[in-house]
């Protein structure tokens, strides 16, 4: 999930011919609400998951929700708006960057 939240987002930019710092400087205000709430809902969801292998022993406990928020901010630095013009040009290292950083953070949660 969190590879894919990472990879789905620098597909989804692919087509902009405008640099992204031009493009949001415009939309900033209503992006940074649109973007919290999005961060907030997959938050939710990825608390769930941890929820889910809490119940199944594999996750140590603590706040769900919390822990979801957690990796979405781990994860953050690897979407488009915070990649540089050489990252955005090449998928394959983003991608295995989220790999490795998505690995990390389940072993953190494991018990």
């Amino acid at each position: 999930m969190l590879v894919e939240r990472v990879t789905y987002r620098f597909d989804s930019i692919q087509h902009y011919t405008q640099s992204l710092d031009e493009l949001l400087s415009n939309l900033r205000t209503s992006l940074l609400d649109r973007r919290r709430r999005y961060f907030a809902d997959e938050a939710q969801i990825l608390g769930n998951v941890v929820t889910e292998g809490q119940e199944k022993g594999v996750f140590k406990k603590g706040d769900a929700f919390d822990l979801g928020r957690t990796l979405v901010s781990a994860t953050n630095s690897l979407l488009p708006y915070s990649l540089s013009a050489l990252e955005l040009g090449d998928r394959t290292i983003v991608a295995e960057r989220a790999a490795k950083t998505a690995e990390l953070l389940i072993r953190g949660l494991m018990k």
